[in-house]
C-alpha cells in the first residue's frame, strides 16, 4: 500500500548535504540501495566520470571590512580586487561597462550571461541572494568549466549586497578557496517487470553545496523509493516495464541524466513516457505538472488528477530538470512538483530542511505519480501520441544553449 508516512521517514534518513561525487552522495546511494533491496529489487549502480569540487572559505572585502561570501561551485582558488560595476541586468551589460571590473548584480544570472562576462573581460562576479535566504549556492556552467572557462564568482547575502551598494565603494576584493576535482557520480537503476516497452520514472538525489535539499530533491527521491516499493505488491503485472532511476549530478548541470541518455542511446526508443519528479514536500503549496509533450498528454494528466480530487496547475513547456536530455531525443515527459511553500522558497540554501516537510506535502505528487504509472502500465495502447511539438522542442534546444549544458 502506498504510504506518504513511509516516504517522509525515508526522506528524514537522507537529511544531509549530498553533493555529486562526494562521500555524502555515496551515503545517500547506500540508503537508497538498501531500501530497494528490502523491497525485493536488484538495483544496479552506473558510474560516470564527474568534475566536481571541494568546498573552501570565501569572503568579500570593501571599505576595510570583510563579509561572508560563497564561491560559485566549480571555481578555482582566487583572490581578485577591482573596481565595481553594478548592472541591473547582465543580459544588457555592455563590454565597456564591465571590462576589467568586478560585476555586481541582483538579477538572476544565466550561464550564457556568465560566459558573456568572461568574453567581455570582467575580472569577477558577485551575485546578491534574495532577501531572507541567507547566501544562495550557485555554480559555473559545467560545459564551460570542462573547456577551461572559469570566472572568479561569489554569492553574498541580500544584507551584504545592500551594504555594498549603499557604501558607494569603488573597489571590492573577492576571495574564494574552492578547488575543482575529478570524481565519480552514481546513477541508481531499479527495474520492475520484464516487458519490452517501458515507463521511465526519475528523480535526482544530489544537492547543491551547503543544502540538505529536503524539497530539492530529497522529497522526489523519497517518492521514487515509495513508488518502487508499492509496485512490488502489485497484481496483476503491468503491460510495460517501469524503470526507476535516481540521478546524480543534476545540480551541476544534468550530468547524470546526460550520461545515462548517452550510454543507453540504443534503448531510448523503447521509452514511451518519462515521469520526472523534482521539488516535493511543501505543506502549503501548489501541485504542478509541466508537460514536455503535446496537449493530449496534458489533458490526460489533468484527468488523472481530477480522479484523485486533486487540484493541479498544468502547462506545456520545459522544466529545468532531468527531463531535458530525454526531451532532446524525442521522449515526452510529465514533470511533477509541489511548490509555493517555505522549503521550495528556500531551495539551494541551508533552509531547505526536512523539518518543514510533512506527509501532506508529499502525498499529492506521490498519489498522482502512482496513478499515472498504473494507467500507462495497464494500457494496451498509450493514450497519447509519443511526440514533442516543434515549438516545445525548440524551447528545449534554446534551454540547453542558454544554460550551456552538455546535452547539445
Amino acid at each position: 500500500m502506498l504510504s506518504s508516512k513511509r516516504a517522509l521517514e525515508f526522506l528524514q534518513s537522507i537529511d544531509f548535504e549530498r553533493t555529486a561525487g562526494s562521500p555524502e552522495e555515496q551515503k545517500a546511494m547506500d540508503l537508497i540501495l538498501s531500501a530497494l533491496r528490502q523491497a525485493g529489487y536488484d538495483p544496479q549502480v552506473e558510474e560516470f566520470d564527474l568534475l566536481t569540487f571541494e568546498r573552501g572559505d570565501g569572503w568579500i572585502e570593501f571599505e576595510g571590512q570583510r563579509h561572508p561570501a560563497r564561491p560559485f561551485s566549480l571555481t578555482k582558488p582566487f583572490d581578485v580586487e577591482g573596481k565595481i560595476a553594478f548592472v541591473e541586468s547582465v543580459k544588457f551589460a555592455r563590454e565597456k561597462d564591465v571590462k576589467d571590473k568586478i560585476v555586481l548584480t541582483y538579477s538572476p544570472i544565466l550561464p550564457k550571461e556568465l560566459l558573456k562576462l568572461m568574453s567581455y573581460g570582467a575580472k569577477g562576479f558577485i551575485r546578491i541572494s534574495g532577501p531572507m535566504r541567507g547566501i544562495s549556492t550557485n555554480h559555473l556552467p559545467y560545459k564551460a568549466v570542462e573547456m577551461g572557462k572559469v570566472l572568479p564568482a561569489v554569492s553574498i547575502s541580500y544584507e551584504t549586497g545592500y551594504k555594498l551598494f549603499r557604501s558607494m565603494a569603488k573597489f571590492v576584493r573577492i576571495h574564494g578557496e574552492y578547488k575543482q576535482k575529478k570524481s565519480t557520480g552514481h546513477n541508481i537503476v531499479a527495474v520492475y517487470g520484464n516487458r519490452r516497452h517501458e515507463i521511465l520514472v526519475t528523480a535526482h538525489y544530489d544537492t547543491v553545496a551547503f543544502s540538505p535539499g529536503a524539497s530539492d530533491n530529497g522529497g522526489g527521491t523519497a517518492v521514487l523509493v515509495e513508488l518502487a516499493r508499492s509496485l512490488k505488491s502489485l497484481r496483476p503485472s503491468l503491460n510495460r516495464k517501469v524503470r526507476f532511476i535516481w540521478f546524480s549530478g543534476e545540480e551541476l548541470g544534468l550530468v547524470g541524466s546526460y550520461e545515462y541518455a548517452m550510454k543507453h542511446e540504443d534503448m531510448l526508443g523503447l521509452i514511451d513516457i518519462q515521469i520526472n519528479i523534482d521539488v516535493v514536500g511543501d505543506t502549503f503549496g501548489q501541485n504542478r505538472a509541466v508537460i514536455l509533450g503535446n496537449y493530449e498528454l496534458k489533458r490526460f494528466v489533468l484527468k488523472a488528477a481530477k480522479e484523485l480530487q486533486m487540484s493541479i496547475s498544468a502547462s506545456q513547456g520545459i522544466y529545468s530538470s532531468d527531463c531535458i536530455p530525454f526531451g532532446l531525443r524525442g521522449i515526452p515527459s510529465i514533470n511533477l512538483a509541489r511548490v509555493g511553500g517555505l522549503p521550495s522558497a528556500l531551495g539551494h540554501t541551508d533552509g531547505d530542511r526536512v523539518a518543514w516537510i510533512t506527509e501532506k506535502g508529499i502525498e499529492p505528487v506521490l498519489k498522482l505519480a502512482h496513478n499515472l504509472i498504473l494507467k500507462f502500465g495497464f494500457a494496451k495502447k498509450m493514450p497519447f501520441k509519443r511526440e514533442i511539438p516543434p515549438r516545445i522542442r525548440k524551447k528545449v534546444l534554446e534551454y540547453c544553449r542558454t544554460k550551456s549544458l552538455r546535452c547539445v
